[in-house]
């Protein structure tokens, strides 16, 4: 396979194998456990590597920080149109003050989750973990009732046969997230 599927296979692959080969605990602060993971590719791969892989983490982490800054605020202007009734054309292309107040305070918001985790990079890690295994289940509740509402035509639905096995994979999305949950807390 090519394309988006095998990209994240090989950086898992490549990764666990560094990871593995190094035999190093990695650490729970953010600054060491950065040096450790660059190091380990520059050991791994050469010293040849070294400056390939912080411009990489880098610009990983940039385009991230970019598409989040721009798109949460667009993603949650459209939602609150979408509440509101107005899904007209005007709301995809221009913004508004949910937009600006969304640009204010999600940076606050993220700020201080990151100084509550300051001292521990895998805490944090466990905390977006457990958000992202919790909301999934109703993010893709969400998609399903928005796929089968009647704003889609009929024939653009998804089938009986798909429905199911949304639900199937929503029950096991939140099997997983509790199961999760439970493992940290037992």
């Amino acid at each position: 396979m090519s394309g988006p599927v095998s990209s994240p296979s090989i950086f898992v692959s490549v990764g666990a194998t560094v990871l593995y080969q190094a035999d190093v605990t990695l650490s729970g602060a953010g600054a060491v456990f950065s040096t450790q993971l660059v190091d380990m590719y520059s050991t791994t791969l050469g010293s040849w590597s070294r400056p390939i892989v912080l411009v990489a983490a880098m610009a990983t982490i940039f385009s991230s920080l970019l598409a989040v800054t721009d798109g949460f605020p667009r993603a949650i202007e459209r939602t609150f149109a979408n509440l509101r009734g107005r899904v007209a054309a005007e709301t995809v292309t221009r913004v508004g003050p949910v937009y600006w107040w969304s640009m204010v305070a999600l940076p606050v918001i993220a700020f201080f989750i990151i100084l509550g985790f300051s001292g521990s990079l895998t805490a944090m890690v466990d905390f977006a973990t457990i958000v992202a295994f919790l909301t999934a289940p109703v993010l893709g509740y969400f998609n399903l009732r928005a796929v089968t509402s009647s704003a889609v035509p009929t024939e653009h639905r998804p089938g009986r046969g798909m429905v199911v096995l949304t639900w199937v994979g929503l029950v096991l999305l939140g099997g997983t997230g509790v199961a999760y949950l439970a493992s940290l807390l037992l």
